[in-house]
This record gives structure tokens, sequence and C-alpha cells, in this order.
């Protein structure tokens, strides 16, 4: 017992009124941004996803520059900068793909159509025979 009155824990954390931060003062220190009226293109879009997907930020940036401006040169140069960057990212995924499967080290694929049975004691009929999986269980199945 504290001997003060009883009072309602949570009654007691209700604010009465809302605190208010004086944060325009501060906008004076921001640097001011030119008003640029940005023209939506999703072809520039895409160009810049693909451009950060690929983990050019240098010429992520330059783009949007690039678009900001409205060059004429760039808007010409869009449809040939996304094959392009399709293309890289198409090479990149085959070389991603060629890694990684050299890194697991499956097997080679060999068949028999490359085999050489007149350097070998293999007879071919004999070999075309096993390669049948009737043969194996020693019987005859049709299917």
């Amino acid at each position: 017992m504290t001997g003060g009155p009883d009072i309602d824990t949570p009654q007691a954390l209700i604010l009465r009124l809302e605190p208010k931060a004086n944060v325009e003062r501060y906008d004076g220190l921001l640097p001011k941004q030119p008003e640029v009226a940005m023209r939506h293109d999703p072809a520039s879009g895409a160009i810049i996803i693909m451009l950060r997907s690929l983990k050019m930020y240098g010429l992520a940036q330059a783009v949007t520059d690039l678009m900001e401006q409205g060059a004429p040169a760039f808007e010409a140069a869009v449809p040939i900068l996304s094959q392009l960057l399709k293309a890289e990212l198409a090479e990149r995924e085959v070389r991603s793909i060629a890694y990684h499967m050299k890194a697991a080290r499956f097997p080679a694929y060999k068949d028999l159509s490359g085999f050489d049975f007149a350097a070998s004691e293999i007879n071919e009929a004999t070999c075309a025979n096993c390669t049948n999986a009737s043969s194996w269980m020693g019987r005859k199945t049709s299917f």
C-alpha cells in the first residue's frame, strides 16, 4: 500500500493532447529539387529494372538522368538497349547454369550410337539384345 489514490493504469497512460513537432524549421536545410515533368515510359522503366538486376547501378542512374532530360537520342536507343540487356541477362543465365552443372559433376552422357564395336570384343547384336529390358528378366513380355 502506497497510501495514494487508486488509479486505473490504462487511463493514466492515455495522452490528453497529441504532441506536435515543429519539423517545418528543417525544410530550409534540404536542397531544393528542380521540378521536372517526368514522363512515364514503361520501356525505360524496364531498362532501369534490368540494369539494377544486372547490378549495373551506375548505368541505371545514367539512364534515369537521360530519361528525366528527355533526350531524343536516348528515346531512339531504348529498343536497342532493351534488346542488348535481354541478351546479357540470357547469357548470364546460361553461364550460371553451365557453371552449376560443372560444379555438380554429373557423369558424362553416353549412349551406344557413338560406340565403336569394330575396335571392341563386344558383339553389337548381343549388346542390342541386352538393352531390351525383357532380356534382363529372362522372359518375354509384350507391351
